[in-house]
């Protein structure tokens, strides 16, 4: 039942081409149907199913603690010397994690590689919510990475949260760029390039007006309009007047605003 969960029920990496990936139902009922082989095993014992089910429910509520405990008590220390290292150490994660012993739990995740938590996807993603704290670039490097082996919810999710976390507005807009692969309707182009302009980061943020203007965005369109006629004549080259003449008329023929 545990390779039948993480084999045909096993959401694609959120790395493929969007052509290749599943409809959002056919991902929840993949999801719903995976978590209820995991649960399986988790009522007979199996460890790892265990640790698949860690924080995929909230333990907030009566039911959540009750599966939270469930969990616990299936991670039997007795059963520890029939493991392999990298499932003793996730035990170790999990464990400490419970106690809220958040310098236990980041040695443990710390001793694990990437690729030994490719079954784990949420261990993954808890292994990462740790290092937000004082290691911001290294999380936001190991989600992208992550993209490889997870699935574009957790990817989404993941990103999200650190963006929330965050103080760095570099680092939010890097992040709202890695988003707009996901959610382009949501992290558009032209928000992208407010976020820069609000930033002070001019240059930027002309680049994706520019970007979101030549995949039809009239406000970024009126937008490089007034960026282009405030150009002070000295700074202006041929190709910025030709830019200017193409925004105006493709303004004008489109019957938007910016072309006077």
């Amino acid at each position: 039942m545990y390779l039948t969960a993480q084999t045909m029920f096993r959401s694609l990496p959120a790395s493929l081409p969007k052509q290749q990936l599943f409809a959002e139902g056919v991902v929840y009922t993949m999801l719903l149907l995976r978590r209820r082989l995991f649960y399986v095993g988790l009522l007979t014992g199996h460890i790892p199913s265990a640790l698949c089910l860690w924080w995929s429910f909230s333990y907030t509520t009566p039911a959540g603690q009750t599966e939270k405990n469930m969990i616990l008590r299936c991670l039997d220390d007795d059963k520890m010397s029939s493991l392999d290292s990298k499932l003793v150490t996730l035990v170790g994660a999990v464990k400490a994690d419970a106690q809220g012993d958040v310098s236990a739990a980041r040695g443990q995740f710390n001793l694990i590689d990437l690729k030994d938590l490719s079954e784990f996807d949420l261990l993954w993603k808890k292994s990462v919510e740790y290092l937000f704290a004082g290691q911001e670039e290294k999380a936001f490097a190991m989600i992208r990475f992550g993209s490889v082996h997870f699935s574009m919810p957790v990817i989404v999710h993941t990103l999200e949260q650190l963006m929330d976390y965050t103080r760095n507005e570099d680092l939010k807009i890097r992040i709202a760029a890695s988003l707009n692969s996901y959610l382009p309707s949501k992290y558009t182009l032209r928000s992208i390039a407010m976020r820069y302009e609000n930033n002070g980061e001019q240059l930027l943020a002309r680049e994706y007006h520019e970007i979101a203007a030549a995949s039809g965005d009239r406000e970024s369109q009126e937008w490089m309009v007034k960026c282009l006629e405030s150009l002070p004549d000295n700074r202006k080259s041929k190709y910025d007047d030709k830019n200017l003449e193409f925004w105006k008329a493709l303004l004008k023929d489109t019957g938007g605003a910016g072309n006077k």
